[in-house]
Parts: C-alpha cells; sequence; structure tokens
C-alpha cells in the first residue's frame, strides 16, 4: 500500500509530470482527488468491518486497488489519472480501518503500541522501498520496449507486489478470534486468543442482529459528542499536514533543484521515511 503511495510521487519527478503535461496545481489537485475518495469511502468500511469477515474484506479490497495501480501505468491524459487515482484510493480505503480492526482484536491493550510501531515501519518501509526502486527502474528500464520508467514502475508494483500479497492475504489474514479461519495457527491458539480478550475485556464478534445502522442517531450521538474524537480529528489534521514521508514535499524540492538527476533525486527521497523509524521507535 504504502509503496504504491509513495510511487506516485516517485513518478511525478520521473518525467510524469511532462509526459502527463502537468502544470501549476495538477499535482496537488490529484492527491486531492485520491485522498476525498480514500475519506470518503472509509466510512462505509468502518459500517462492513463488523459484518463482513476481514480476512475476505481486506484482499477483495486489495484486489481492485491492485487492478487500477495496473490501470495507472497506462494513463495518457491527467484526467484519466486522476479518474484511477480516486478509484484506486477507494478501494484502498479499507486497508487501514481494516488493520487496525484485526490488531485490536488480536493483542491486549499493553501491547498494542509496539505491533503498531511495527505496521508503521512497515509503512515507512514502503516509502524508501518506492524510492529506490523507481530509482533503479528508470536507470534500467527507461524507454525498454517503448515504455517509460515511470510506467515501469506503476506495471511492477502492480504485478509483482501488490497481486502476490493479495493472494498471500487470502491465507495469512486469520480475522478476528472468534470467527478465525488460519492456516498457521492451531485451534489451541486460537482458544487462547479468546480467552485474553475475555480477560481483556475485548468484545469480539458482536452479532450481525444486534449492530445498529449506519443511520441510527444514538451511533452518531456517541461519536461527535465524545471530546476525544474532535481532539484526534485536530490532532490527526496537524499530523498528516506535516507528514513529508508521504506528501512528497521533499522530493519536489529536490526536483526543483536542476543539479540532482533523476536517480539522484528518487534516490534521496527516501530520507524523510529513514528518519521517520526514529520517530516511530521513540514514540
Amino acid at each position: 500500500n504504502s509503496v504504491e503511495l509513495n510511487n506516485f510521487t516517485s513518478a511525478y519527478v520521473s518525467n510524469m509530470r511532462e509526459d502527463l503535461k502537468m502544470k501549476g496545481n495538477d499535482y496537488i489537485n490529484t492527491l486531492t482527488i485520491a485522498n476525498i475518495g480514500s475519506i470518503v469511502f472509509q466510512l462505509p468500511f468502518m459500517y462492513f468491518l463488523p459484518r463482513f469477515p476481514p480476512h475476505i474484506l481486506l484482499p477483495a479490497m486489495d484486489l481492485g486497488w491492485t487492478s487500477f495501480t495496473f490501470a495507472c501505468y497506462r494513463a495518457k491524459s491527467l484526467p484519466e489519472l486522476q479518474a484511477y487515482r480516486f478509484i484506486l484510493n477507494a478501494f484502498g480505503a479499507a486497508y487501514y480501518p481494516v488493520s487496525q480492526y484485526i490488531m485490536g482484536y488480536w493483542y491486549a491493550p499493553d501491547e498494542l503500541s509496539s505491533r503498531v510501531c511495527l505496521f508503521f515501519c512497515g509503512n515507512l518501509l514502503g516509502g524508501v522501498t518506492s524510492g529506490l526502486l523507481q530509482s533503479r527502474i528508470f536507470s534500467s528500464l527507461n524507454s525498454r520496449n517503448g515504455l517509460v520508467g515511470w510506467r515501469w514502475m506503476f506495471l511492477i508494483d502492480s504485478i509483482a507486489i501488490s497481486l502476490p500479497t493479495v493472494i498471500i492475504g487470502f491465507f495469512v489474514i486469520p480475522g478476528i478470534p472468534s470467527k478465525c479461519y488460519s492456516l498457521f495457527l492451531t485451534d489451541d491458539e486460537i482458544r487462547l486468543a479468546r480467552i485474553r480478550n475475555k480477560r481483556n475485556q475485548i468484545k469480539d464478534g458482536t452479532s450481525t442482529h444486534s449492530l445498529k445502522p449506519l443511520w441510527n442517531k444514538s451511533v452518531w450521538k456517541a461519536i461527535f459528542c465524545n471530546p476525544i474524537f474532535w481532539v484526534l480529528c485536530v490532532f490527526d489534521m496537524c499530523s498528516w499536514n506535516n507528514m513529508t514521508a508521504f506528501s512528497g514535499s521533499y522530493a519536489l524540492w529536490l526536483k526543483s533543484n536542476p543539479n540532482y538527476s533523476i536517480v539522484q533525486v528518487n534516490n534521496l527521497s527516501v530520507l524523510p521515511a529513514c528518519l521517520g523509524f526514529i520517530y516511530v521507535f521513540l514514540c
């Protein structure tokens, strides 16, 4: 997921801007369109999560993500690319809530911080991988078989990285302890997870019949009247507005300096993500 998200910036500084005649705020507008897809479609996924098995839901959505990552390689115009990015992020909206949902059911509260730390390190590793991979692809495959380097990146990302991940996901994601389907966990381990949840007062696997509908006023009242919700909204907005590792601002700054080649820009663009490892572990 994060390899592909960072890939858009890597492609932009690797001549995608010139090929698709992007100018002015086109980069920011494309990111905004994509983010709207992610934001809007996270709401229905909160509704679907308790109703559908997450080990099926997440890989299925990732399959859609993979399909439109593949489509990005053939984009001939900016509006076409923006449409692909919107749909791609709509499928990708499942990634974060489903992954946190699953972790929240398998780990006790005092165990979550270290697991979430590793989870974000995986995200940051995707940022590092994307820049270095794009650098290598551009230097090795640019104009090979009539495809420029940034198109090769989307092609390789979808076929060699995303698609195998989807296939693996169907087999390795265990669902939640009360409805666990796993090739790797033993029955005793699953029972132990259920006992741990009872001990930690984690309500696992609410019956579908007892769930309130999405439009129920009491659900939204409980959310919007909780001060923690508003504190996290402000905190998250401030955090993401400064998330250099994912916004691409550092890569764009490097690109603006004519002393750096495209390969150098992609190599150096991994520095914010590398620093991120230190910050995440400190937190």
